[in-house]
């Protein structure tokens, strides 16, 4: 992870991020509706290609000059998935998900079962 997804990560950790709702579309695309910090909600998304994308202004003008993802990813990828234990995994040197944890990804989706919107 460099220096520049570390930050993220530490935001991530601060700061409250809440996954409202998640769904799937029949192209087994993954989309998870958050609320951010600062209580504006962005759409993160996982396709089955596996280059996880967030509609957040970091994460499209930023993620690609600092080789990182945003924090909003980092919610869906460790507080909502739990899909790694520390942060030097080989995603954040390749910035996608191998077919292997796409696989992993929706057998946890499955698992969550169906979450309701939150109206705030």
């Amino acid at each position: 992870m460099n220096d520049e997804q570390y930050k993220r990560f530490r935001k991530m950790n601060a700061e409250t991020i809440e996954c409202l709702f998640y769904t799937h579309d029949k192209n087994k695309s993954l989309h998870f509706l958050i609320n951010g910090s600062q209580q504006k909600r962005y759409k993160v998304t996982i396709p089955k290609d596996g280059k996880i994308t967030c509609s957040c202004p970091d994460f499209t003008h930023n993620s690609k000059v600092n080789e990182c993802v945003c924090k909003h990813c980092l919610h869906i990828i460790y507080n909502i998935l739990k899909l790694f234990s520390d942060v030097d995994h080989t995603f954040f040197t390749r910035l996608f998900f191998s077919k292997d944890e796409i696989q992993e990804i929706h057998k946890i989706y499955k698992k969550l079962g169906r979450k309701k919107l939150i109206k705030k």
